[in-house]
């Protein structure tokens, strides 16, 4: 029987390295994750595909990625594109400013740098679009605050409400 696979959201990031996890049993965690921030690089790239006519990116085209991933995993996943890719002329000032924020620890082993394993592969221009969006959708998320359910905030009302008396009509008509 295959076991059940969590949602790629619920899925924490892994911010130490290779080796840190190696050292403190923590292999499962950091595969997980690393896995993870190659399926969000790969669903950057199709949203992008997706959304891109030739000439505009489609204001929607971060939406998916944020959904199924997440808004820490897509901006941390495109923190570390903008600074593997750093010397690249056709990404913002602001967003490579921004990138240089995120802590995306070094993960170098025997030669081998993990972190070029979720490298978004859109062409930079475009690519540089769509980090704007998600930044802006980060700010927006942050802005606005959380939405509540009605039935949920009725439910809790109504448990702390107290519980009206069997008699209680009888009673108050024996009060009048």
């Amino acid at each position: 029987m295959s076991e059940i696979q969590p949602a790629m959201i619920d899925i924490p990031i892994y911010k130490q390295t290779g080796s840190y996890a190696r050292e403190h049993n923590e292999l499962p965690q950091f595969r997980e994750s690393n896995l993870a921030n190659i399926a969000c690089r790969y669903a950057i790239d199709k949203s992008i595909s997706d959304h891109f006519d030739g000439m505009r990116l489609n204001p929607k085209a971060a939406a998916s990625v944020i959904k199924e991933f997440g808004i820490e995993r897509t901006l941390f996943v495109l923190a570390n594109t903008v600074q593997q890719l750093s010397w690249d002329g056709r990404f913002s000032r602001e967003n490579k400013q921004w990138a240089a924020s995120v802590d995306v620890p070094d993960d170098v082993t025997g030669g081998f740098d993990r972190r070029t394993q979720y490298i978004a592969n859109s062409h930079p221009a475009v690519l540089d679009g769509f980090i704007s969006q998600v930044r802006q959708e980060a700010c927006q998320m942050q802005e606005r605050p959380e939405k509540k359910s009605i039935r949920k905030q009725l439910k809790k009302f109504s448990e702390k409400a107290p519980k009206p008396h069997r008699h209680s009509r009888q009673m108050a008509e024996e009060v009048r």
